[in-house]
């Protein structure tokens, strides 16, 4: 399992408990494709209004709310690197799911650049040269290029 898919289950999961479980909360990927869910049992499954609000990368609210339920649908946009990564969905009560998934699509948005910067300082030529150095055998020809 990726880091990046275990970051955000364990998300997923701290934020369903913190609310206790009055919110369901979807992470889709920018296809579509919920790669997180509260519930689990929705994880693989394509929605499309999700792929719309990744594709707009503009946080929505979508649906009525109902008399019964009073539950609506909100959509934020993870955008990394100026792309649309994917999209936090966040189901429940009007005055809930705009804090929630904003503070979600936040949280993954800055651990994808925390996870970024990581790799490119890891492939950084001064990283490398470093390393190199510091190995038990350094390369004496790499080093001195």
């Amino acid at each position: 399992m990726s880091s990046t898919k275990f970051f955000i289950e364990q998300l997923v999961t701290k934020y369903s408990s913190r609310y206790q479980n009055a919110l369901r909360i979807e992470v889709a990927d920018n296809e579509g494709v919920i790669i997180a869910d509260s519930n689990g049992d929705k994880i693989g499954e394509k929605s499309a209004a999700a792929l719309y609000a990744a594709e707009s990368r503009q946080a929505m609210m979508m649906g009525e709310p109902s008399v019964d339920e009073g539950k609506m649908n909100y959509y934020s946009p993870i955008v990394f690197k100026d792309k649309a990564w994917g999209i936090v969905i966040v189901k429940g009560s009007p005055d809930l799911i705009r804090d929630c998934g904003d503070a979600i699509s936040d949280a993954i948005e800055s651990f994808l650049t925390y996870e970024g910067n990581l790799l490119l300082e890891h492939n950084s030529p001064i990283r490398r040269i470093v390393t190199n150095l510091l190995s038990p055998s350094p390369d004496k020809d790499y080093i001195l290029k």
